[in-house]
């Protein structure tokens, strides 16, 4: 699925929460830290149980990332923005960023300052 066609659909389970637009903008930006708690307590559970006693981990982490997915889409429409724009561009970003071709292309900034006024190579 795309997901601008994910959004699409998505859109149509906007609830209004009968407050204010205010209101209704507000309650999906809480909604996600709620959501994301949940992402964190299935992980919790596994490493609590171990994998062999949380055997539905991946059904539950499926679940509550389709939630955090649903918030994410809501909050790009009411503010106007294209989740499919947003996927590109942070790929453009990462891709930039982190792909092994670029790792060498860092640059060191303070590579020109004497060595006792640099930041230690690894932490």
């Amino acid at each position: 699925m795309k997901f601008d066609d994910y959004q699409k659909n998505a859109k149509k389970t906007i609830q209004s929460y009968g407050g204010t637009k205010e209101m209704d903008e507000i309650i999906p930006f809480l909604g996600i830290i709620g959501e994301t708690g949940s992402v964190i307590s299935e992980l919790k559970k596994r490493l609590r149980d171990g994998r062999g006693g949380y055997n539905n981990y991946e059904n539950q982490l499926k679940e509550e990332l389709g939630d955090v997915l649903w918030y994410i889409s809501t909050i790009a429409s009411q503010n106007n923005l294209s989740l499919g724009e947003i996927a590109t561009n942070n790929l453009e970003k990462i891709n930039d960023r982190f792909t092994d071709e670029n790792t060498c292309n860092f640059k060191i900034y303070d590579e020109s300052f004497p060595k006792a006024e640099q930041f230690p190579r690894e932490f």
